[in-house]
């Protein structure tokens, strides 16, 4: 709906947001069009994978968001969908600041989001919907408690690739960022998908590698839980053994290391 033509942008997939009473219905309809073959949904989605025998999968969602922290009541998203053409069919798609929201939102903790799809997805819906509703768009963002990533993304966008995004929107964000708190932080953190290594790599004091360091080993448990998809309390133990254990191996491994470069120069000089 905001770009010129189909082939400018890849589309792997259609998805659709339905009721969760409405999904026996929807798989049913979809069956009736002949959409046989039924895969099992991610372990963090509620929602239903099909394969069309074309190889096009079709993916009925209950939740706007696959990470279970980031929930905003899709009651109301709803209520603000717009009907729109796609090619010559009358069809119910998200509002342009709901569509931004879900576009920013899904790339700040998908791994997908490496393919870079998300920057024109976004900036072309912020660049090409007239009059977009700025305040129904912070109003969601803060009810899916995504302001911290958003805040990121969209400075981003608006400093790098000069999006249209009003200065007011980013200093609501900046505020809202600043009071993120613990849990916000290490969803925000868990999306990232880095290693520990490379995230020290870019901060700049003592104290926020500390603080690095104590969520690299010791995160709450519902982050272990997001992250892995367990529930019981042994199993989340078993999680933080083993993260201790694989950052104690890996100091272990580049202290042998920094010992066998010493070796190595002290033969080489004598």
């Amino acid at each position: 709906t905001v770009y010129d033509g189909w082939a400018l942008r890849h589309c792997h997939d259609i998805d659709l947001l339905v009721d969760e009473e409405d999904h026996v219905s929807a798989c049913r309809a979809l069956q009736d069009a002949g959409v046989g073959q039924r895969c099992e949904p991610s372990r963090m989605s509620r929602g239903v994978r099909f394969l069309h025998h074309s190889g096009l999968p079709i993916e009925l969602h209950a939740d706007l968001f696959e990470h279970p922290f980031y929930r905003c009541g899709e009651d109301s998203m709803m209520g603000r969908c717009q009907t729109t053409s796609i090619v010559g069919i009358s069809a119910c798609a998200l509002s342009p600041p709901a569509a931004l929201l879900h576009v920013c939102g899904h790339a700040s903790y998908s791994g997908n989001r490496s393919s870079l799809r998300w920057v024109t997805d976004a900036w072309s819906i912020a660049a090409k919907s007239a009059g977009l509703d700025w305040d129904a768009f912070l109003w969601d963002t803060a009810r899916a408690k995504l302001a911290l990533p958003l805040h990121v993304m969209l400075d981003y966008l608006a400093a790098e690739l000069g999006a249209p995004i009003p200065r007011p929107v980013l200093e609501s964000l900046a505020r809202d960022a600043a009071r993120a708190g613990p849990r916000a932080r290490e969803a925000a953190l868990f999306g990232v998908h880095e290693t520990h290594r490379r995230l020290r790599n870019v901060t700049h004091d003592w104290r926020s590698r500390a603080l690095l360091l104590r969520w690299w080993l010791f995160p709450s448990p519902s982050c272990l839980r997001w992250a892995y998809g367990v529930s019981s309390r042994s199993e989340v133990f078993l999680l933080y053994l083993e993260r201790i254990v694989r950052h104690v191996a890996r100091r272990v491994r580049l202290v042998l290391a920094r010992m066998d470069r010493i070796r190595q120069m002290r033969k080489a000089s004598s």
